[in-house]
């Protein structure tokens, strides 16, 4: 089939056209993909799917959540922002909530994992390191010692750990994990005492500004470390 010229220049004007009038709405879909796939959207659904879905179904009567605040860093260089933190007889179980796709491979004492997505590779720090920090940043504001809180790593989306991890790195069953600690390590009296001192420091209303200043520390401290790198590679003539 042969289209004439002026055929054709119709045909293109058409196309034109709805290109023109579907252009707002590609724009749209590409913002809202953009925005849905940024690193701090993901964790925020993360996170509000594990507080939401998981942890609001643990029994109210041994325990108490906490959700995404921020406590001073043990080196005294800004803050350090916690996810989600479990209070009960049983101990003080703080969840690291990395919302991820793809297979994950790494090992508890490596200072990084990888995540593959097909061909792509994405390195990204340890988690059971990075909630080793928030775990000591709890014991020090809560004067508990490290036997008294739990490290956990809990991944949510459509993740596949491809090595062998500690019993702590999950991928589901964070409720019946927490549920499987039943030696008691906390009196009642030591459960209030914690769940008051988080309280104290929960953002409420500021956490916009508590958020902004957590942030900046981190740029600072990355700065700090980019120059100390600088500083190793100079070498005197």
């Amino acid at each position: 089939m042969q289209f004439t010229v002026e055929q054709l220049s119709l045909l293109a004007g058409q196309l034109i056209e709805m290109a023109i009038y579907l252009l707002p709405a590609i724009i749209v879909l590409a913002v809202v993909k953009g925005v849905l796939t940024s690193p701090t959207v993901k964790g925020a659904m993360g996170e509000s799917f594990t507080s939401r879905w998981v942890l609001r179904k643990l029994d109210s009567r041994f325990y108490t959540v906490h959700n995404d605040f921020y406590l001073p860093r043990p080196d005294g260089t800004g803050t350090t922002q916690i996810d989600h933190v479990v209070v009960s007889p049983f101990g003080v179980f703080v969840i690291e909530t990395k919302n991820m796709t793809g297979w994950i491979f790494g090992d508890a004492k490596s200072r990084q994992w990888t995540q593959t997505i097909y061909r792509k590779k994405v390195r990204f720090q340890n988690p059971l390191h990075q909630n080793a920090l928030h775990v000591n940043a709890l014991a020090s504001h809560l004067e508990l010692s490290r036997d008294q809180l739990t490290n956990i790593v809990f991944f949510v989306g459509d993740v596949t750990l491809k090595t062998t991890l500690p019993p702590n790195v999950l991928t589901s069953g964070l409720r019946r994990f927490i549920e499987g600690h039943q030696i008691q390590r906390l009196s009642h009296e030591e459960c209030e005492r914690i769940r008051f001192r988080l309280r104290e420091v929960d953002p409420g209303k500021d956490r916009k500004a508590v958020k902004l200043e957590h942030l900046r520390g981190i740029r600072k401290r990355r700065m700090m470390r980019a120059q100390a790198v600088g500083s190793m590679n100079i070498h005197p003539r």
